[in-house]
């Protein structure tokens, strides 16, 4: 009961002292990162190999989606001529770029560090993923700029070409839910 009458008592001064404390401490919009920041990475962990290894594959994960993402919508947009999907592939391009130098720079300090038989012979096969991903994204962007042509040209797409343009679709994006599948796996 004497809970009850000191929550009825506190009740009516909560609002006030809500706007009190927001308007001592205004609320700041948080900005998430951009696509092309790394957001595993992290250089306290970098002497730290386990750990290091750990968030590098965690970001080549990510790397890997950002490719897949890349294929889909260059593949969507130059289906449907659609000039915003090929905009974002630009876009995902750049960050693509980014990701695989900071994550190349990351491995690379990793490997300078004192490793393990098992903790180095990972670092060859990260710096593969992390090419191999790369090189999805470099199709992308070559299936960007035919898609900027059939765009601007209005070339349709029909019959065969289309039906064999959707299996490799499916055969490319099947093998990239395979490798970004197995690589959290990693030989642990």
């Amino acid at each position: 009961m004497v809970k009850l009458v000191d929550a009825l008592l506190f009740l009516p001064i909560v609002t006030p002292f809500s706007r009190f404390i927001s308007w001592i401490v205004p609320a700041r919009a948080i900005e998430k990162p951009g696509i092309e920041t790394p957001q595993y990475l992290d250089d306290r962990f970098v002497e730290e190999p386990v750990v290091a290894i750990e968030l590098a594959i965690k970001e080549i994960v990510r790397l890997g989606e950002i490719s897949r993402n890349m294929i889909k919508y260059a593949m969507d947009g130059f289906m449907y001529n659609d000039e915003v999907l090929l905009d974002r592939v630009e876009e995902y391009g750049k960050a693509v770029r980014s990701l695989r130098e900071a994550i190349s720079r990351y491995v690379i300090r990793i490997s300078r560090q004192d490793l393990s038989k098992e903790e180095a012979e990972r670092v060859p096969r990260l710096i593969l993923s992390v090419n191999n991903f790369d090189r999805v994204a470099g199709h992308a962007v070559r299936l960007l700029e035919l898609g900027r042509i059939k765009v601007s040209e209005n070339i349709p797409l029909v019959g065969s070409a289309l039906n064999e343009l959707k299996k490799t679709y499916r055969e490319v994006d099947t093998m990239l839910s395979e490798v970004s599948g197995y690589l959290p796996e990693f030989k642990r």
